[in-house]
């Protein structure tokens, strides 16, 4: 069972929503009856009203009939499939990869049975958060996911407003309290569907913290369990106040750049997921009019509806008094979240320096666009910046780098290897130069192309610098509650 809170705890603390297990089992046994048996026979399910709209199960079966017979075609596509418009108020995601050589390309949409668990189990939590899920169809040994149609527009065409951040970190705190990862809270995965709300689409990298205080990818679930309901034996537990066993578990984090920034907290974070995602994407192309005050008010945004709360949250849980080092670990945690809501409320010069420099190294050694050579190199000189804001630091100031410093220590031994050197990051590639110190940045020129929910992305950057390297980026997303990851490729070709 995924949760957030133990059960001593929850009645207090009830402002954040929790997984029901008993809507869960109740769901699963209604909806999937020997569903691995069924071949190509379509999945039985109850009948669903939307209120004013209601979902046809009748045109759904036709479309997908539609869709495997190629009768009908479609512009809107992702790395993993296809999506289909179904009457105005929903779609279909059917299965088409791009990429059919892949190791991981998806012939049966198991993805979309995956999927289809975890919107479910986030609309039980929350039904704002995602799109929601509205059907699954097995037909010819393959699953096709009937989602809402959701109309809006990703962050990278359109200016995000202060109301619009705050709802994305209010979002990302519910998941990250109840151990769901999206893995890939990109622009393209983020739809704005109104002034103040967004939801966020395509889970099909999701991963789940389980009772170990370990995280299972989606890829590594088996898809009968999620038929037979044995997903929910790995999930965490409340057990004994535990929350999400991040207290419980000695291991280091398996893949840095996705976890809090807090090295206290053993938690896959949203949040930093997004930062080094969206946030990097946004300044780098100059989507914000002024980079400085955007960057100001996001951390601001971030102190009172992340920090603060996640504070609280970790204060409010129940440990055993007899487990006095998971209460230490604990305590820190608390004062570090109780930290960042400090000096994020009213960031300095350095401090944006610094949280832009974080963004920036978590960007390099995720890859895009040929960045990880360059991390090993960047690293280095973001310490020794790191350690200069901290001798200039005012006294409140000074604990925020020593915790950067702490956080930062892991990065050491794994960014000194070969994969992550051997280039070294140009001055007018460089953020923090680039927005403080007016340097000259590398001379690109995008041309993006964003269309309505479900359609394709696609960005070409030609760096006009260089005479003889061409780097071309395709990013292909699938919208309307169902995006299948992002396709990049570098592409670099000798000049003639």
């Amino acid at each position: 069972m995924i949760t957030a809170l133990s059960t001593s705890n929850r009645h207090a603390y009830s402002a954040y929503p929790v997984f029901s297990e008993k809507k869960y089992s109740a769901y699963t046994s209604n909806t999937y009856p020997k569903l691995k048996n069924t071949g190509d026979v379509f999945v039985k399910s109850k009948h669903i009203s939307f209120g004013h709209s209601e979902y046809n199960r009748h045109d759904a079966e036709k479309l997908v009939d539609d869709i495997i017979n190629q009768r009908i075609s479609t512009n809107k596509r992702g790395f993993q499939g296809e999506f289909f418009r179904l009457g105005e108020n929903y779609g279909i995601k059917a299965i088409n990869p791009l990429d059919k050589q892949a190791p991981f390309a998806d012939f049966n949409g198991i993805n979309n049975l995956k999927e289809n668990y975890i919107l479910n189990v986030m609309k039980d939590i929350d039904p704002e958060i995602a799109t929601k899920p509205v059907d699954l169809i097995q037909k010819d040994n393959k699953y096709f996911l009937v989602t809402e149609y959701i109309e809006g527009k990703h962050p990278f065409d359109s200016s995000v407003n202060s109301k619009q951040m705050e709802d994305i970190l209010k979002k990302s705190f519910v998941l990250d309290i109840n151990g769901i990862a999206h893995s890939d809270l990109q622009s393209g995965n983020i739809f704005l569907i109104n002034n103040d709300k967004v939801k966020f689409i395509d889970f099909g990298a999701y991963q789940l913290l389980t009772n170990s205080g370990c995280y299972v990818s989606s890829d590594a679930i088996r898809d009968f369990d999620i038929i037979n309901s044995d997903i929910k034996n790995i999930h965490n537990s409340p057990l004994e106040g535990k929350f999400l066993a991040t207290f419980y578990n000695n291991s280091p984090k398996s893949h840095l750049i996705g976890y809090s920034d807090n090295p206290y907290l053993k938690i896959r974070s949203n949040a930093a997921n997004f930062e080094y995602r969206m946030i990097y994407d946004y300044l780098v192309h100059n989507k914000a009019e002024k980079p400085k005050e955007f960057l100001t008010d996001y951390l601001k945004t971030k102190a009172e509806y992340y920090h603060k709360p996640m504070a609280e949250f970790l204060e409010k849980l129940q440990i055993s008094p007899n487990d006095t080092a998971q209460i230490a670990q604990r305590d820190s945690a608390v004062q570090t979240e109780k930290l960042f809501a400090q000096v994020f409320s009213n960031p300095t010069e350095n401090v944006l320096k610094s949280e832009l420099g974080k963004i920036q190294l978590k960007w390099l050694m995720n890859d895009y666009q040929g960045g990880k050579t360059k991390a090993f190199d960047y690293f280095n000189k973001y310490l020794a910046d790191i350690e200069q804001y901290s001798a200039q630091a005012a006294e409140q100031e000074k604990p925020y780098f020593d915790v950067i410093k702490k956080f930062l220590e892991p990065y050491r031994g794994c960014l000194d290897t070969a994969e992550y050197k051997g280039a070294v990051l140009a001055d007018g590639e460089n953020l923090v130069k680039k927005l403080f110190e007016k340097i000259e940045p590398v001379v690109q020129k995008a041309e993006t192309v964003v269309t309505q929910a479900g359609e394709q992305i696609v960005q070409n950057t030609k760096n006009t610098k260089s005479n003889n390297k061409l780097v071309g980026a395709a990013v292909a997303i699938i919208g309307a509650g169902s995006v299948i990851g992002v396709w990049i490729n570098n592409r670099f070709k000798k000049a003639s």
